[in-house]
């Protein structure tokens, strides 16, 4: 004769889903109207819907590290002109103290050396710009000094103490300009 195990009239019901036990599965709930109940079991739907999202945050990441490289690209490369315009500036004011002529050798590997630095820049698309002359422009031109000139319209460029350059259409550095004033007693239109 076996015994039933009695079991404490405190402990919990256990229940084991078919699945689980490898039977088959439950059918879909219902509510008391008998309409199927969302059990939160992902459908086709959410399987595309996240496909979507995924795919444009792959594509928004895609156009934000090229713009980030682009970015960085162009100002490393600003960065390495600017320093070698000062070097092409250094040689610019040398060459202005120096002799006309003459068979000096180091005076002409000197001037050498600037012609392929010269070379260097055109051939890599800095160019310079040309500022006297030209009314005064805060996107091209820094001033740094107004004089009045008499017979010059006011805020126009009448020296350039440092040269402006372009990296293709882009301004790689503004040119160090000298600009007129107006008369304190003259109207301006």
């Amino acid at each position: 004769m076996t015994r039933d195990p009695v079991k404490p009239p405190d402990a919990p019901e256990l229940e084991t889903r078919d699945d689980e036990a490898g039977g088959t599965a439950a059918p879909a709930a219902a509510d008391a109207s008998g309409a199927p109940v969302e059990t939160g079991a992902p459908g086709p739907e959410d399987y595309r819907d996240r496909w979507m999202r995924a795919a444009a945050e792959l594509d928004n990441y895609r156009r934000r590290t090229l713009r980030e490289r682009e970015e960085w690209n162009h100002r490393r490369t600003t960065e390495i002109f600017d320093d070698l315009l000062r070097v092409r500036d250094d040689f610019e004011r040398a060459l202005a103290h120096a002799p006309e002529g003459g068979d000096d050798p180091v005076l002409s590997g000197f001037r050498l050396v600037y012609r392929h630095l010269v070379e260097f820049c055109e051939r890599h698309g800095v160019t310079p710009f040309e500022s006297a002359g030209e009314p005064f422009d805060p996107d091209l031109h820094d001033a740094i000094l107004q004089v009045r000139r008499p017979g010059v319209e006011p805020d126009t460029v009448v020296e350039v103490v440092l040269p402006g350059y372009r990296l293709g259409e882009r301004v790689l550095r503004h040119a160090r300009v000298v600009v007129s004033t107006s008369d304190p007693g003259e109207t301006v239109p």
